[in-house]
């Protein structure tokens, strides 16, 4: 029987971070009287093999090197393996890899990426996953796990949610994954949801201001539209609670500099994907740090919002990170722990592309009670058909 998890870029920073909070998750399910979770060690993947044993020996787990680009190492690496992690980026060239391998194996699959782009590759192989009955997750690290677990909420409290915004506060230094998803996010230009289609819209056209506080009464902030995966994680999020949500717009705080950024990555996006600038970017990425330094503030916000049709009633949640770092780890862990308990109790999971909180929100829900790096405010009401809620 398929039982294994496997980590794949445990030598990265969030891998690491992941590899760590797997391992405590493996070593007190051995002592718990409930059924177990982890019948074994997680398992460290990647294509370095000397960074993996540095990083396996330590933490007494179990590790594998194998390439992407060599299908026979994957397919030995994945062969009693129940659902892969992949921390390994750039996603928009690893992940299509993985998933064909997690594909030709039967494989679960689930990933921390948070570009839009390619959440699209992932969801070309959604015929494929459903047939092979193989559920694909990307989306499992704070980016969007916050944000669909937020936009469930809401539709629970709203099915008839007729708009829905999803904003990003700004961060200090930007790590190098980060900087990538940003840039992801305008390489396509900028687009919104309207009427069930995404539209484009011209870099700068669309601003809206957001309260990033607990209360919604700070200082509003200026965001920008931006591509987040939201664009098509909401809708799906949505239908799994019984709602047709049509329309949605997605931002990021976008102060000063921030919002030329955008504005020139948006202008320049074909420019950036021709021979060499394509490459000179990248290389600069490289140069950037993996995470923030230490010392440097990480919190980083997401605050959805919602409206019925007429605007009489308008909702509002948030969920504070201290660090999107640690966030990603524990809700990927979280999400493995999900999948491993639905393959004991059930013997399967939904197959095809899924969203986080579209497949768990009741396991989110009851863990994000005593999550230890997130702090998740109350669903706020306003508008004329605001109600008191206890």
């Amino acid at each position: 029987m398929k039982n294994a998890v496997l980590i794949y870029g445990a030598t990265g920073y969030t891998g690491r971070l992941i590899a760590l909070r797997a391992r405590d998750r493996w070593l007190a399910d051995q002592g718990s009287a409930s059924p177990r979770t982890w019948t074994r060690p997680p398992r460290l993947g990647g294509r370095d093999a000397a960074k993996l044993e540095a990083l396996a020996k330590p933490l007494d787990l179990p590790w594998v090197a194998a390439s992407l680009d060599d299908n026979a190492a994957m397919d030995a690496a994945l062969a009693d393996v129940a659902v892969v992690v992949n921390a390994a980026g750039p996603f928009g060239t690893i992940a299509s890899k993985m998933v064909k391998a997690c594909l030709r194996n039967r494989v679960h699959y689930l990933d921390l990426c948070g570009e839009f782009g390619a959440f699209r590759q992932v969801d070309d192989y959604n015929v494929d996953a459903v047939q092979r009955g193989v559920m694909l997750m990307p989306g499992a690290g704070f980016l969007v796990t916050g944000s669909d677990f937020l936009t469930a909420r809401l539709v629970r409290r709203l099915p008839g949610l007729h708009v829905l915004r999803v904003a990003l506060s700004a961060t200090g230094m930007l790590s190098r994954g980060s900087f990538a998803t940003l840039l992801d996010s305008t390489r396509e230009g900028m687009s919104v949801r309207r009427a069930g289609r995404l539209v484009s819209v011209a870099a700068g056209q669309m601003e809206r201001t957001f309260h990033f506080s607990p209360d919604g009464r700070s200082d509003p902030a200026t965001c920008t539209v931006v591509r987040l995966p939201d664009l098509l994680t909401a809708v799906a999020t949505a239908a799994a609670g019984g709602a047709r949500l049509e329309n949605v717009e997605t931002y990021a705080e976008a102060e000063g500099l921030r919002r030329a950024w955008y504005q020139a990555a948006s202008l320049a996006a074909l420019p950036l994907q021709t021979w060499p600038l394509k490459q000179i970017v990248q290389a600069q990425i490289g140069l950037l740090p993996e995470a923030p330094p230490a010392g440097r503030d990480r919190t980083q916000i997401v605050v959805v919002e919602g409206e019925d049709r007429y605007g009489g009633l308008r909702l509002r949640s948030r969920l504070e990170a201290p660090d999107p770092y640690a966030f990603s780890a524990w809700s990927a862990v979280h999400l493995v722990e999900s999948v491993l308990g639905s393959l004991r109790d059930r013997g399967s999971v939904p197959p095809g592309l899924r969203t986080p909180a579209g497949t768990f929100f009741d396991e989110l829900a009851q863990a994000m009670g005593a999550c230890d790096c997130a702090i998740v405010g109350d669903v706020l009401e306003s508008g004329m058909g605001a109600r008191s809620h206890g």
